[in-house]
């Protein structure tokens, strides 16, 4: 299967897909086109006879800060646009989690928005020492709604989840790993070594235990998605047109910064 996408870089290898958001310059953050990619690309892998594990990471130093400044600046103005990117984001996230195949996450650097919900999806999490990652909505004025109050509850607790959540503030994989958002730590530049070795360890096993063992993990998810996951999305999109989340916007385009929500990762 061919994937054609202009940020996502992709290449197959011995069934495993080797994915790459793919634009360092801007810390990987996405425009409305490449939003739209990342919610695709689930199905394809999915429908793909010839992929049985997924690894994917960052180009540059970050794994993916979400979206661009000028989409941002378009969520906040155009209801079409935003209703677009809800569908997309929605899709996103109820597509990962009805991925059978394994998705191993490489967080070789920072993550926000709408790449930290990627990431948070995967089966297995290898974090580099010294990264840093926030779901940093609630600073620019946003719901959180990309998938954090689905994925942090079910990892670190509801009462840790709140504390992050409702701050928006960064937390370091070293206190990730401890609370149980991050599966390992390796040392800077090893995340993606490690994570192919996790792939291929599950590339060498029987598939159809391993799809059927995620599925009924992943029930987990679904109990959330219909209920906290979509209220929180509905959340995020309607406080996107505030005036609290323009004044933020403006501020991330006169610093030239990327990044879906939060303080900036620089």
């Amino acid at each position: 299967m061919a994937y054609d996408y202009s940020f996502i870089r992709t290449r197959v290898e011995d069934r495993i897909l080797f994915m790459t958001f793919d634009r360092p310059e801007a810390l990987n953050a996405c425009t409305e086109d490449d939003h739209r990619q990342m919610s695709e690309i689930p199905a394809e892998i999915a429908a793909d006879a010839s992929v049985d594990v997924v690894v994917a990471t960052g180009a540059g130093r970050a794994f993916s800060v979400g979206g661009h400044h000028d989409l941002l600046e378009a969520l906040t103005l155009d209801a079409g646009v935003r209703a677009r990117v809800e569908r997309d984001a929605r899709t996103m996230i109820h597509s990962l989690a009805e991925l059978d195949k394994p998705l191993i996450v490489a967080l070789n650097g920072y993550a926000m928005g709408g790449g930290l919900a990627f990431a948070l999806m995967g089966d297995i999490i290898v974090a580099e020492r010294g990264v840093r990652f926030a779901d940093g909505h609630v600073l620019a004025a946003v719901a959180a709604g990309d998938g954090g109050v689905l994925t942090w509850p079910l990892y670190a607790g509801l009462l840790k989840s709140k504390r992050w959540l409702l701050t928006g503030e960064f937390i370091t994989v070293e206190e990730a790993e401890r609370v149980g958002l991050v599966t390992e730590l390796v040392d800077p530049g090893g995340s993606l070594e490690r994570a192919t070795e996790f792939a291929r360890q599950l590339a060498t096993l029987p598939q159809e235990p391993i799809r059927y063992t995620k599925r009924a993990l992943n029930q987990w998810f679904r109990l959330g998605l219909n209920t906290a996951f979509d209220l929180s999305c509905a959340y995020e999109f309607m406080t996107l047109g505030s005036p609290a989340t323009a004044a933020h916007v403006q501020r991330l385009k006169t610093t030239g910064l990327g990044g879906q929500c939060g303080s900036s990762p620089a």
